[in-house]
């Protein structure tokens, strides 16, 4: 994506950068302002993602989705061998997910939305983020300076900003509150970074 965007000729007007890439977009000059008066849902965010680390003000770059990394590990392990060994096997996320499945894998480190896959195929993996701590990531919607249709950009993202919309990205539900108390891996790491407050935009 950023290869492409750096021509400064790549047709798009929006794209959906990881947090890590907003510094760098923004050093090459590929990015456009956002103009709030047009983003009537940016008060929709869920409070942490209101002042990020990254884009604190929200000059560039507007939340949409957000994971994390845990462990996800066969429920027939013992506490005590769930625990990190000297031996890795190798560094995979969607590979492995057919290995626990399969059973020839008994623990992995996976994204959560990976995990979950999983976990749907087989009723024997469990998954829990460890207490030392885990990666976070959060994708954004930016405008591209090279945009010609900055306003109908901003719109797009608004439209995604939407509660209704933006829970809808959730693989179970529609409404957040359910993939809440439904869901073992996304109660812990709800997919869309807007609240539900009500079913409909302003």
């Amino acid at each position: 994506m950023l290869a492409k965007v750096m021509s400064g000729n790549s047709g798009w007007d929006v794209v959906f950068p990881s947090n890590y890439f907003i510094r760098p977009m923004l050093e090459y000059g590929l990015l456009a302002p956002l103009r709030h008066q047009w983003l009537g849902n940016l008060d929709r965010l869920d409070r942490p993602f209101q002042s990020p680390s990254w884009d604190p003000q929200l000059r560039w770059s507007a939340p949409y989705m957000w994971g994390a990394s845990g462990i996800t590990y066969n429920r027939k392990l013992a506490r005590e061998a769930v625990a990190q060994k000297r031996l890795s096997r190798a560094y995979l996320n969607a590979e492995v997910r057919d290995q626990l499945v399969a059973g020839d894998v008994l623990a992995a480190q996976l994204w959560a939305t990976t995990a979950q896959q999983a976990i749907d195929a087989s009723r024997e993996l469990a998954f829990a983020y460890p207490a030392e701590g885990f990666a976070l990531y959060a994708d954004n919607a930016v405008v591209l300076r090279e945009s010609r249709r900055q306003e109908l950009a901003h719109r797009f993202i608004d439209y995604l900003l939407r509660p209704a919309v933006a829970t809808g990205c959730g693989p179970r539900s529609s409404r957040r509150e359910d993939l809440l108390q439904g869901d073992p891996v996304c109660a812990n790491s709800a997919p869309s970074t807007a609240r539900a407050r009500s079913s409909t935009s302003r």
